[in-house]
């Protein structure tokens, strides 16, 4: 049953996370603005550098039913069966199977998700997603927030009771936070990148590649990830050090 809440809540960043979590949010009766420094073609761009698939398990799909989200997802989930891990060139691969059929398993490209967050978002009443808007400034004592339209140029500053970052690693939101409060925080960054790529339906047969299991091959330090898409392509991730024998 929703709840009738007064209070305005401001989530700043339009991906995964800011779209679901602001129709979770919702759903239970508040009233969700979102507001995304990127236009809505550069958040949906299927070849951006984060295509790459999203598996779902247990919890994941747990909290997919329980918001308005599964029945329009569910054409684009791709069932997977377990996974493939090769450790090595010469070792042999490890096969691990779903051992109970009623355990789901599910692989979504993250453009499909995004794609189908941001139809619910659009046909829901509570919620405000606006593009081309950057986040300026967060009072915390005046409980105000300055947005400036990236379009127009033209800055404003609004209430908001409740503000939420989804905007990532380089968190705007997290900066504001912290300021004047006696804070102490660290930040590590992987020592290494990644590139994604495609591997083709054509080149995934000459392979062996199933369409039901995701894949991981292996080495000291660097590693390839492959989810199988719907039309019998991969998605798929390289993952190497920054350093003279990765991508530098």
């Amino acid at each position: 049953m929703a709840q009738k809440s007064s209070d305005k809540i401001s989530i700043i960043g339009s991906g995964l996370a800011g779209c679901f979590l602001a129709i979770l949010l919702a759903n239970k009766g508040y009233t969700v603005d979102v507001y995304e420094r990127l236009s809505k073609e550069e958040i949906s761009d299927a070849n951006s550098k984060r295509s790459y698939n999203i598996t779902f398990r247990t919890h994941g799909i747990e909290i997919l039913k329980k918001s308005d989200v599964w029945g329009k997802l569910q054409p684009y989930l791709l069932p997977l069966k377990g996974a493939v891990t090769q450790l090595s060139k010469n070792s042999k691969p490890i096969i691990s199977l779903i051992p109970d059929d009623s355990l789901e398993y599910l692989s979504v490209s993250r453009t499909d998700l995004l794609y189908v967050l941001l139809k619910q978002i659009d046909a829901h009443p509570s919620i405000s997603l606006q593009f081309k808007k950057s986040l300026l400034a967060i009072d915390k004592y005046e409980k105000t927030i300055t947005i400036k339209d990236e379009k127009t140029k033209a800055i404003k500053t609004l209430p908001s009771d409740v503000v939420i970052g989804a905007d990532g690693t380089n968190s705007t939101v997290r900066t504001f936070l912290q300021q004047g409060q006696h804070s102490t925080h660290s930040q590590e960054y992987s020592p290494g990148g990644y590139k994604q790529f495609t591997i083709s339906h054509e080149d995934a047969q000459k392979l062996h590649l199933k369409n039901d299991l995701a894949y991981t091959w292996s080495a000291e330090s660097e590693f390839i990830l492959a989810f199988p898409n719907k039309d019998g392509s991969l998605s798929s991730l390289l993952i190497l050090p920054k350093d003279k024998d990765g991508f530098n």
